[in-house]
């Protein structure tokens, strides 16, 4: 993984588990900012954070594939 991908899934995981927090606290209508348009379009695409997750995973693994077979 090069240092993208790494930062990419530090910010996921961040988020994910403020989502997680804020839910225990019976928050909503939150306003979530991050500088990774990826990780905020998997967001956007799945609200649900655990969807949204294994979507950025996959992605992940798609391009270390490039890597491997490109």
């Amino acid at each position: 993984m090069d240092g993208f991908l790494d930062l990419s899934l530090a910010e996921a995981i961040a988020i994910r588990e403020s989502l997680f927090w804020l839910k225990a606290l019976c928050m909503d209508n939150v306003v979530v900012e991050s500088d990774y348009l990826m990780v905020i379009e998997m967001l956007t695409i799945s609200p649900n954070i655990d969807t949204m997750f294994v979507l950025l995973l996959c992605i992940m693994g798609l391009k270390d594939l490039d890597k491997v077979y490109g």
